[in-house]
């Protein structure tokens, strides 16, 4: 994690928050979650209590407007000794003050890791069983979690695969099979597993229609999964019926203009992309762009990866105007939120120098190429 900070109660206001980037600041927790010198950042928060098996403020579980959903139905105690809630920074925090009594470690974690560990995080948090069994498997899937947070996911895999073991003695359809099948998924994803990955996926994805039902947001969090990780193996077409299915569910469930749906509208926008249909892919990822820049201005790396893609596009679209310009604003985003060493700039400068070269501008092409170089070397 990026920073973290003990509290011996929950308040608004100002809390101090360690930070390697940032440095000691003063950071705000308010109704929409946490800034660092006014800028929003997820949160990644720990419950420690302190007497054992308590019971939790359903208006606590509830917090999470996207991916705590679920908990407050699910989630009536606190049991684990640690437990890990990831809360999108735009999530209503109103009412945590309230949880005395809890140490709260506030941890500031980059935005794109939050799609990534939710599910993990929210297996940690389950209703009170003495059941050796059940402790069992909560055991392993929480150290999967801290084991995927360090991105060791080859221990996170072994750890999953055992948890799946002890799920399953609850019975083949038990939403604790179908959540630690999602889980897995993910880790396989990460590894660049992904025809285990696709299957875990719809393995999980057959168990909790039924347990959770065919509209739930576990349902459209695992669609949007087989959908990403069909279109990281380049399988684009396969991948688009599962992306689309998401986008309408996290409109109805969340909204048109929630960062969900916009992930899921730029995975069209790649999907459409890699398969050359120019014109359906300019459509998505200048959609996916709005509703990226709406939420987070500017400057963030959601909204620079989706211009760089539509800079390509228009490249390839023959739009050379456009496409300049885009190039030169995603280099501009990528420069500031992934770094001047980054191969993500790296990638955009190489793509523009080609359309440069394209239009005759040899000595800006070579330019951009020398950061290219250079970038590379030093990595």
């Amino acid at each position: 994690a990026d920073a973290s900070n003990q509290l011996g109660a929950v308040e608004f206001g100002k809390v101090e928050v360690e930070n390697d980037d940032f440095g000691a600041e003063a950071a705000d927790i308010g109704e929409r979650g946490l800034a660092v010198d006014g800028r929003p950042h997820d949160l990644e928060v720990l419950l420690l209590p302190q007497d054992g098996c308590k019971p939790l403020p359903t208006h606590l579980i509830c917090i999470g407007d996207e991916d705590c959903g679920h908990l407050c139905t699910r989630s009536p105690h606190l049991c684990t000794p640690i437990v890990n809630v990831m809360v999108p920074y735009q999530a209503n925090l109103s009412g945590v003050e309230s949880l005395i009594g809890y140490h709260w470690r506030v941890t500031v974690i980059p935005r794109l890791r939050s799609l990534v560990l939710p599910i993990l995080a929210f297996l940690a948090v389950a209703p009170c069983f003495a059941d050796d069994l059940e402790e069992a498997w909560k055991n392993m899937v929480m150290q999967a979690l801290y084991a995927a947070g360090s991105n060791d996911y080859a221990r996170a895999e072994q750890l999953l695969l055992k948890a799946l073991h002890e799920a399953e003695r609850f019975g083949p359809s038990d939403p604790r099979v179908g959540s630690t099948l999602n889980s897995l998924g993910l880790v396989y994803r990460s590894e660049k597993k992904y025809t285990p990955a696709t299957a875990s996926f719809q393995k999980s994805l057959t168990i909790l229609e039924v347990a959770y039902g065919p509209e739930s947001l576990d349902v459209a969090n695992i669609n949007y999964n087989i959908g990403s990780t069909l279109l990281d193996d380049s399988k684009f077409a396969q991948s688009l019926p599962y992306l689309q299915k998401s986008i309408d569910m996290y409109s109805r469930l969340l909204g048109g203009q929630s960062l969900k749906t916009a992930s899921a509208i730029c995975g069209v926008g790649e999907a459409h992309r890699g398969m050359k249909a120019w014109a359906e892919a300019e459509k998505s990822l200048k959609r996916c762009g709005e509703i990226r820049e709406a939420d987070g201005g500017v400057v963030n790396k959601e909204f620079g990866d989706a211009m760089a893609s539509l800079a390509y596009v228009y490249h390839q679209s023959g739009k050379t105007a456009q496409a300049d310009s885009t190039y030169k604003l995603a280099e501009g985003i990528r420069e500031k939120t992934y770094g001047i060493m980054s191969s993500e700039l790296a990638n955009t400068l190489e793509a523009h120098a080609g359309l440069l070269k394209q239009l005759g501008r040899d000595r800006d092409a070579e330019k951009n190429m020398s950061l290219v170089n250079a970038i590379r070397r030093k990595k």
